[in-house]
């Protein structure tokens, strides 16, 4: 059985969280306990982006949450998502004009080869084509 891990984006503050505890008041809004606001915090769409920790690790050990990008053969390649369809995590492109189409269903094995070297929300930038 895989860990279960969150980290979230701070939207006002520009910076990665880690989410330490969860708690659900109603399905649009979440209570999170972080490492960096110890009274807690209200994790709703305005404010913060929660992002799940996939179970893979990249070819550094580094471990991989959706929205991360992923380096490999030499270029950027794409960025992680979680295919309902699938019901697993998928390579999405981060080309101009192409986000959000799937290139390829991750596995450990691939993680192998890559390199995560960021995420979408502090990196933002799409390719260019």
């Amino acid at each position: 059985m895989r860990e279960v891990k969150f980290r979230a984006w701070d939207k006002a503050h520009k910076r990665m969280v880690q989410i330490r505890t969860m708690y659900f008041s109603n399905p649009r809004e979440y209570g999170v306990l972080t490492d960096v606001y110890k009274a807690g915090y209200r994790l709703t769409e305005n404010n913060l982006i929660l992002m799940q920790y996939t179970g893979l690790k990249d070819g550094t050990d580094k471990k991989a949450y959706q929205h991360d990008k992923l380096y490999f053969k030499g270029k950027i390649w794409g960025m992680i998502e979680y295919n309902k369809l699938t019901g697993g995590w998928m390579a999405t492109s981060l080309r101009k004009g192409s986000t959000g189409n799937y290139l390829t269903q991750l596995s450990q094995i691939l993680m192998d080869s890559m390199v995560i070297i960021g995420n979408i929300h502090a990196n933002p930038e799409p390719l260019e084509v």
